[in-house]
């Protein structure tokens, strides 16, 4: 799970520099106390958070000048195993907006973590983040706003609760691939499987992170499906609520192959549909309109297969 410092909760609430290394070292424990729901994904922030202030005229570059190595070199390693968040946001969305009470927030870790589905640390004493859930409005392209919330973690007291609370959340009801499998019928009722599935999910890794995102994913599919059959519009995948494409034509003249899966009529079928989660090599490859009717047939959940670029 994506991890994002929120840097909208530098407010300069510090009264002084010890107030300032107390109220950071206290950020980083969080952080760091966070990494059984983070994993491998990366912890982002805005490239505006440097200048953001912990106390009256003192930034948080001044404060990593000023404070002992260790803590300096910590935090830096801390934050730049990803791009900024602004950065994300431009390369993988042609228009969205983000609104945190009346205030247009798009080009902020709040917008990253709507969209990335992240949870967001904030630093202590702001009179905006004192919460544990922050309230957002969100849309992409021509879209109609959604009401969303965010988990906003703030206090190191209060870090193994929520993150005990989130662990039992994804793996409710599902405390194993089989159960996944055993159970798809009643989760996704809209959508079909290949036999094949069960296997790949068996070789994956049984984590939070994985399950969270395979969970969430067929979820919003099967949900693309009821809607379909509720509404006279014409079938646009892109437009799931989960990141969708096609795989390119040079890709599948070489690893088309990799793709094609026996479905459950006895036919193969080329997969050229997947989804994926930014900064996970994890894709579920699905086939639209399986039998012709509203059904999306999956015939793959697993690593990321090889493409012309990445392989």
């Amino acid at each position: 799970m994506y991890v994002f410092i929120n840097e909208r909760s530098f407010q300069a609430q510090a009264d002084n520099a010890i107030s300032a290394n107390r109220l950071m070292n206290d950020l980083v424990t969080v952080i760091r106390s966070l990494k059984p729901i983070q994993g491998t994904d990366p912890i982002l922030t805005s490239m505006t958070l440097w200048q953001r202030e912990l106390s009256q005229g003192f930034n948080v570059n001044q404060w990593l000048y000023q404070t002992n190595r260790n803590q300096k070199l910590l935090f830096i390693a801390l934050i730049t195993k990803g791009p900024y968040v602004e950065t994300i946001l431009d390369a993988e969305l042609t228009y969205h907006e983000c609104w945190f009470h009346g205030e247009d927030v798009s080009s902020s870790s709040l917008a990253g973590a709507v969209f990335i589905d992240g949870i967001l640390t904030s630093l202590q004493d702001s009179s905006d983040f004192n919460s544990e859930t922050v309230h957002l409005k969100y849309r992409e392209e021509d879209g109609d706003f959604r009401d969303i919330e965010r988990r906003n973690v703030y206090k190191p007291a209060n870090v193994t609760n929520i993150v005990n609370s989130i662990i039992r959340e994804i793996l409710r009801d599902v405390s194993s691939w089989d159960q996944l499998w055993e159970q798809k019928g009643v989760m996704f009722p809209r959508l079909s499987f290949c036999d094949c599935v069960r296997g790949q999910l068996e070789t994956l890794g049984f984590t939070p992170t994985n399950m969270k995102i395979i969970k969430e994913h067929l979820a919003r599919m099967n949900e693309y499906c009821e809607r379909l059959d509720r509404e006279a519009i014409i079938p646009d995948y892109i437009k799931m609520g989960v990141l969708a494409s096609r795989e390119t034509p040079v890709t599948l003249s070489r690893y088309g192959y990799q793709r094609t899966f026996l479905c459950p009529d006895g036919e193969e079928r080329l997969f050229e549909w997947h989804t994926k989660q930014i900064g996970q090599n994890l894709r579920i490859h699905f086939y639209p309109s399986y039998l012709d009717s509203k059904t999306i047939l999956v015939g793959y959940i697993g690593p990321h297969l090889d493409t012309y670029s990445y392989h």
